[in-house]
């Protein structure tokens, strides 16, 4: 193989990305600072403990929709790709691996969104996710090119690659009641609290099918003699936790009953 050349300013990015992975920490290889404005967004994280960085609403959505899942373990975003093994496989594919259009050095490629999952048998499996706002683009053909090069990488390490179109394919109403939710989220919540939490609110429920979230929440507070404000934190975490069976599809009123899932 020809020698392949990176700006040395990717490579001082390459090298931080390392220090930080060998830390047990992960660095997103994107920056804010590197983004036009447009729907980026730097937000904290609850479950992963650090700011996370989305490059657009449909990546928060997406990101919502799956990090408090019970399997789900860690999701990395903007994840580098070994710049050698995808310019092989740009090679191997017969396609211009993505480079600077002025200097000619290659560009390291990333993937939106890397998710670990650990399933109750112990086994432990990632899926690398492409996000796309929508297939109408006017460069759609490299556009596929450079999404076979990242399918090709990840299916050289076992790992499945699952490609998510447009925006809608996750709920706005479904991610924002988890982002209202997720404030409350705690990492240490005791599992019994919520098991007995979740018991007490679905017989309110049942007795009262007419009553308001808020007043739901008042009647399993009084089951449980917990004060109202305790009561709504463990409601948030039982529901993230996907314990209690709301409809997530539905906007999370105080004012109105709770939807459950069909």
């Amino acid at each position: 193989m020809k020698d392949i050349y990176i700006a040395e300013v990717t490579n001082q990015r390459i090298i931080a990305f390392n220090k930080a992975r060998a830390r047990g920490e992960h660095m997103p290889f994107l920056s804010p600072a590197m983004m036009s404005a447009g729907t980026k967004s730097v937000r904290w994280c609850p479950k992963q403990q650090r700011n996370i960085f989305l490059l657009s609403d449909g990546e928060r959505r997406f990101y919502l929709s799956k990090i408090f899942q019970p399997n789900v373990t860690s999701i990395k975003e903007q994840y580098p790709l070994d710049y050698t093994r995808t310019k092989e496989i740009a090679d191997k594919l017969k396609v211009i691996h993505p480079r600077d259009h002025v200097t000619g050095k290659l560009q390291v490629m990333t993937t939106d969104l890397v998710i670990e999952y650990s399933d109750s048998d112990g086994s432990i499996y990632r899926e690398a996710c492409w996000f796309k706002p929508t297939l109408q683009d006017k460069n759609w053909t490299r556009t596929k090119q450079k999404c076979d090069i990242e399918k090709e990488y990840w299916k050289s390490f076992g790992v499945s690659y699952r490609q998510v179109i447009g925006k809608r394919s996750v709920s706005r109403t479904q991610a924002d009641n988890i982002e209202m939710l997720s404030e409350y989220y705690d990492t240490h919540a005791d599992n019994g609290e919520l098991l007995k939490f979740t018991s007490a609110f679905l017989s309110s429920i049942t007795e009262h099918p007419a009553y308001s979230l808020r007043d739901t929440l008042f009647d399993t507070a009084d089951r449980l003699c917990v004060d109202t404000r305790r009561a709504y934190r463990i409601f948030a975490n039982a529901t993230l936790r996907q314990l209690l069976p709301i409809d997530m599809y539905l906007p999370l009123e105080f004012t109105e009953p709770v939807c459950l899932k069909a």
